[in-house]
């Protein structure tokens, strides 16, 4: 028998603050097939070595079982989030989790209505937002308006874009007092209920 190659256990927040707990082999590729499945933008927030082990994800999953909304998809307190390393480490035998290279830094979720604010803080048109962004003045205008969003590729070179603009601190707010406003109880749903929006450029 082959030697089994190692897995890592993820978290993806949904822009809802619904999250979702699983294991892969590639976690970057698992959260491209998930967002393309969601008609809400989703984030990495935690990859965690788990070794050749299995079973580690339904221990996890286990764990949080109360806090099970539906499937794999966890109503996780903002401190569950912020030290799921440590729940990790209680909920299962691996003795030492490893985070993967995924930077910690505050968590921007690229709505069209945040995306509209992150133009507006550069003042840029959306022609040149889109020169920045490396694509169509289109794209831009569709993600504005959430008839498309932008793959987990777009949103890191979005959020390196926030960055450079310092314009960090301001939209982190403003999703805040957003999501405050309207919460939202919603589940991202797989295509074919209704028309959620598709990841593109």
């Amino acid at each position: 028998m082959g030697q089994l190659s190692e897995r890592f256990v993820y978290v993806f927040q949904a822009s809802n603050g619904l999250c979702k707990v699983g294991s892969s082999k590639n976690p970057a590729h698992r959260l491209h097939v998930v967002q393309n499945m969601s008609p809400l933008p989703i984030r990495m927030v935690h990859c965690l070595s788990a070794g050749p082990c299995f079973d580690t994800e339904w221990k996890i999953q286990d764990y949080f079982a109360s806090k099970r909304r539906h499937g794999e998809w966890f109503e996780l307190s903002d401190e569950e989030v912020e030290n799921f390393e440590d729940h990790f480490r209680k909920a299962t035998d691996v003795p030492q989790a490893v985070a993967m290279k995924y930077p910690t830094r505050p968590y921007i979720f690229f709505t069209p209505d945040v995306i509209r604010q992150v133009r507006a803080g550069t003042r840029l048109t959306q022609e040149a937002f889109a020169v920045e962004m490396n694509v169509s003045q289109n794209c831009v205008a569709r993600w504005e308006r959430g008839t498309s969003h932008p793959h987990y590729g777009r949103q890191e070179q979005l959020y390196d874009l926030v960055e450079r603009y310092g314009l960090v601190g301001a939209i982190v707010a403003y999703q805040k007092s957003r999501r405050e406003a309207d919460p939202g109880n919603g589940i991202p749903t797989p295509k074919g209920n209704g028309s959620p929006a598709k990841a593109t450029a």
